[in-house]
Order: structure tokens, then C-alpha cells, then sequence
């Protein structure tokens, strides 16, 4: 894996961590308690956390099926990267993408939740190591508002969303104490 990669991954890992630390000893009930009607528990926030990495890596593998369909990246594609980094960086709402948020269940064990993620990174690590680095100025992943990346931009995608929910978990947390 190439060194630049393996350090997004590495501090995509610590920021699940200290995520995950933050709720580690919360009660079941608290975690899967929601605000209000038609908002997310922190259980729930967490559910779309994993799901919105383990999709795309879905993705990934199946366009790198056939490496030669994939197109160069684009100075348009970084331009975009960076505008959405900085709407996450931002205090902006977002409507979730349908597929991201379809299916999210009304309750959610945090054990469970845990191993899942676990197994998507180790999926995603994989993923990163066979990846040929013929490929990383390739577009790979199609993001629903921005269209076409690739993995250096998916990579800060993954960090500038999980980065972009942290203050929303931290909120809930507070809400529930």
C-alpha cells in the first residue's frame, strides 16, 4: 500500500477508535434512544457511519473488476473533493443519500455494530493493499452528490464524514446524560 494511503487509513482507524471510545459505556437504551421523531440515535448515527464506508468499498471492488474502464481523474473531480470537504468541515445539515440511509434499523447493538465496522475496515484495508497504484488517479467511486473520485478523494471523503457526524454524536450524547 502506498504510504500516503496507509496514512489516511491509519488516522481513518484512530478517529473510529476515539469515536467509538466516546460511546463505549453508554447504556443500550440511551444509544438507541432518538431525539425526536424522524431523528437518528446515536446507534443509528453510527449504523450510517459503517454503512457509508462499507457501500462504496462495494463500489470500488466492482469497478476495479475492470481496471481499463476507469478514467483519469480530473482537476474538476479535485475541485469538487475539496468543496465537499469543506461543506462537511461546515455546521450544514445533509439529507443522507437513500441508499446510505434505507435500512437503518430502529435498533442497533453496539457490540454488533463494532464487529461490523471492524469487518469493513479490515475489508477496506484489504482493499487498499491489492489496490494497484496504477489506479489511484483513477475515477473509482461514484459519491452521489459529486460524481466520479478517486481513492486519495474517497479516503478524505470517509475522514471528512466521519469528522462531519463526531459534534452530532457528541450532541446527542449530551442530550441523553
Amino acid at each position: 500500500m502506498d504510504k500516503k494511503i496507509l496514512t489516511y487509513f491509519k488516522r481513518l482507524e484512530r478517529s473510529k477508535h476515539n469515536l467509538l471510545a466516546l460511546v463505549e459505556d453508554m447504556p443500550h437504551e440511551k444509544l438507541n434512544t432518538q431525539p425526536a421523531e424522524g431523528r437518528w440515535s446515536v446507534a443509528q448515527v453510527l449504523y450510517h457511519m459503517k454503512e457509508a464506508e462499507k457501500l462504496p468499498l462495494a463500489y470500488m471492488k466492482k469497478k476495479t473488476l475492470d481496471p481499463n474502464a476507469l478514467h483519469p481523474s480530473t482537476l474538476k473531480q479535485q475541485l469538487r473533493s475539496y468543496l465537499l470537504q469543506i461543506s462537511l468541515f461546515l455546521p450544514l445539515k445533509f439529507e443522507a443519500p437513500r441508499v446510505v440511509k434505507d435500512g437503518i434499523p430502529e435498533e442497533i447493538h453496539l457490540e454488533e455494530l463494532k464487529k461490523d465496522w471492524e469487518v469493513v475496515r479490515k475489508d477496506m484495508q484489504a482493499f487498499l493493499e491489492s489496490l494497484d497504484p496504477a489506479l489511484y488517479s483513477k475515477k473509482i467511486f461514484k459519491h452521489p452528490r459529486i460524481g466520479m473520485i478517486n481513492i486519495k478523494q474517497t479516503m478524505d471523503f470517509f475522514q471528512s464524514h466521519l469528522d462531519h457526524h463526531v459534534p452530532q454524536v457528541k450532541g446527542l450524547l449530551a442530550k441523553t446524560k
